[in-house]
């Protein structure tokens, strides 16, 4: 995050360590018309419980590429999800997940000088897939995915002897579209099934909520630019209840345009900088 402060008879910088829009919102009705008409007939649906741990990796860069600052940190969390067989070999797969936790901060402060410390992480994810059979696929294996979920990730950079501590709150969808591919792998015993699939994915409408409260300067909300991102991930169904799933994940958000407010006699001028994220992780859970 830059604050730039200036009034009609100075003008100077101070840099915080914190860090157009399609219609993301109607993607999901699309999502749910694409699937088949539903006969009236039994589904099959299942459910599933576990936790997770994930490596959290997060950088904030200006426009030439410089580094601002890095967050890196293990954050465990659980999630609940549900799939439905629809008819013609559709699925159609819901999830909530959550995880918090604490990661190692490497920036500057106001005067650039190098700061350490750490951040308080939490990030709730809420999505649904949709998962349509390929037209003249080589195998009933391979499967077509488009999906749209809703992240919230709020962080609070600890303070230390140089600087304040900072809130801040992302909100952001996030559109996905790919391919999965499963097979019963008969050589390996105790894998029921084992399913890999990849997405290009994209986020949209993304905002991050500053609290400057502190600095009598509210709480203020930037606009972020959506950008391109993917991920990946190999699931296992085990023997019994048990799945297994292997996954990393990138995601980015463009740099905000300015927002200008005034403060008694001067100007304070705030921009969220472009900004890349990783979780790479680990799945454990049970399904029912």
């Amino acid at each position: 995050m830059h604050l730039l402060i200036f009034n009609p008879n100075r003008f100077f910088s101070r840099k915080y360590p914190f860090q157009n829009v399609h219609s993301a919102a109607l993607i999901f009705p699309l999502l749910l018309l694409s699937a088949p008409t539903v006969q009236a007939q039994a589904l099959e649906t299942s459910w599933g419980v576990g936790i997770n741990d994930q490596w959290f990796h997060y950088e904030e860069k200006l426009a030439n590429g410089t580094t601002l600052n890095t967050e890196k940190g293990w954050l465990p969390g659980l999630y609940i999800s549900t799939n439905t067989l629809l008819p013609s070999d559709f699925e159609l797969a819901f999830v909530v997940s959550r995880a918090k936790g604490t990661a190692n901060y490497e920036g500057t402060t106001q005067a650039g000088y190098p700061l350490s410390t750490h951040t308080t992480e939490t990030i709730t994810h809420a999505g649904a897939e949709l998962f349509t059979p390929v037209p003249n696929a080589f195998s009933e294996s391979l499967s077509g995915v488009i999906g749209l979920s809703h992240t919230r990730w709020n962080r609070k950079i600890q303070p230390t002897s140089q600087s304040g501590h900072l809130y801040e709150h992302y909100r952001w969808y996030e559109l996905s579209g790919g391919l999965r591919h499963c097979s019963a792998p008969s050589a390996i015993e105790g894998i029921e099934q084992l399913c890999i699939t990849a997405k290009l994915t994209r986020t949209e409408r993304g905002t991050v909520t500053v609290r400057l409260d502190d600095l009598d300067l509210g709480n203020p909300k930037l606009n972020l630019g959506g950008e391109w991102g993917g991920e990946a991930s190999m699931k296992l169904k085990l023997a019994g209840p048990l799945t297994l799933r292997f996954y990393t994940k990138s995601w980015n958000h463009g740099a905000s345009k300015p927002v200008i407010i005034q403060q008694t006699t001067q100007y304070v001028r705030i921009t969220e900088p472009a900004s890349q994220s990783w979780l790479t992780g680990i799945e454990a859970g049970l399904r029912f």
